[in-house]
């Protein structure tokens, strides 16, 4: 039987998969479904690209792939690349989806998936995860096939043209952080990493520099001004907060040395990831999804001790428990990489290869055809795509 991948498109409407998720989104779960989308666009698998519609406006800001949007979900098929809680609304926005196959695309960032999640998870036949750390949480509340898709990194850097420290040693060795105040600065932990910098480097250091890249803190002022706050004691220490491109993003991680992130958790972390594939020494807490590929070859992972979240601390959160970076650990990464470049140049290399290895859009692609074909089988849809080709 021929494989999907090589059947014209016009002979499997219908028998192929609709994308459905915050196409225009600027946070990661918009970027999985767009890069999701570029990966199967390059294998020829029929698809349809459609935006939920269940984001608030201001947070729609990347317009990359608008243009290939569709109103209609064509195929039999569908993978939702939203949030559990927001699951019943897209699918009303989507067509009120009678899809042959509901497929839930999902992240979670803490051990135990919440209650209020649960219904979702009976609006889905299957769910897909980015890794084992998120595999873990859903196979604890439901029966129904959990498949790990590896979610695809593949940045395209002809376009880029930030200087890195290799071609040029100028200026001070630089790390960077950046999160969304909408993903809960508990969580990403921004001042943690400040406590890191100051202890690692004594103030008369004026070689080294700390930036901090966040948006919407307009929109969480208190815990914005504490961080500014923090970040004033220090004048090697910068904060940026506000949207820019996903181009100057790029640019903004490829001019850097290296990355740092001491989260109390990640579902998958993708600001770790993409500065792995552009070849950046990164720190990162040992915990959670991001060691899906951070490895101990590859990169910096920092010790850490459990802790319970405060009320408030993160949603669905309360009574749970998540990572507390061992901040001295940290700091001597960050020292290592500072006054060690050879270190750090191998170890960007490392990741740089494991990244194009393990989490290219082909390798995310062949893994979810794979999985889409007996899902296809199981439908009875090749028989059928089968006798369409036989009619040509």
């Amino acid at each position: 039987m021929p494989q999907a991948v090589a059947v014209p498109q016009e002979v499997l409407q219908g028998h192929g998969v609709n994308l459905i998720g915050y196409v225009r989104g600027g946070l990661g779960l918009a970027e999985n479904v767009r890069s999701f989308a570029r990966a199967l666009r390059a294998r020829r698998f029929p698809m349809a690209l459609i935006d939920a519609n269940v984001l608030e406006e201001s947070r729609n800001t990347d317009d990359s792939l608008a243009p290939d949007t569709e109103r209609d979900a064509q195929h039999e098929i569908d993978v939702f690349f939203v949030n559990p809680d927001q699951l019943r609304d897209a699918i009303q926005a989507v067509r009120g989806s009678d899809a042959h196959y509901r497929i839930g695309y999902w992240f979670w960032e803490l051990e135990e998936i919440p209650e209020q999640w649960l219904p979702s998870i009976d609006l889905v036949d299957e769910i897909w995860v980015s890794s084992e750390f998120v595999k873990a949480a859903f196979a604890k509340v439901t029966d129904k096939p959990i498949t790990l898709i590896p979610m695809a990194v593949e940045v395209d850097t002809s376009q880029l043209s930030g200087v890195k420290r290799g071609e040029s040693e100028a200026g001070p060795f630089t790390f960077l952080f950046n999160f969304d105040f909408h993903s809960y600065v508990e969580r990403k932990n921004p001042c943690a990493l400040i406590d890191a910098f100051r202890l690692a480097f004594p103030a008369e250091r004026s070689d080294v520099r700390l930036i901090i890249k966040s948006i919407n803190g307009e929109l969480f002022r208190r815990q914005y001004y504490q961080l500014l706050s923090r970040a004033a004691e220090d004048r090697r220490i910068v904060v940026s907060d506000g949207f820019v491109s996903r181009h100057q993003m790029l640019e903004l991680v490829n001019g850097v040395d290296a990355y740092v992130s001491l989260h109390r958790s990640e579902g998958f972390g993708l600001g770790l990831a993409e500065s792995m594939y552009l070849g950046k020494a990164v720190i990162g807490t040992g915990y959670s999804g991001n060691l899906e590929f951070m490895k101990s070859d590859n990169s910096c992972l920092v010790d850490f001790s459990m802790t319970r979240l405060r009320q408030g601390d993160y949603v669905y959160g309360e009574g749970q428990y998540w990572a507390n970076p061992n901040i001295e650990d940290a700091a001597r990464y960050m020292r290592k990489l500072a006054d060690e470049p050879e270190f750090g140049s191998a170890l960007g290399h490392r990741a740089a290869e494991y990244m194009r290895l393990h989490h290219s859009h082909k390798q995310s692609s062949d893994v979810a055809i794979r999985r889409l074909q007996q899902i296809q089988r199981k439908l009875g849809l090749e028989v059928a795509v089968a006798e369409k080709i036989g009619e040509q």
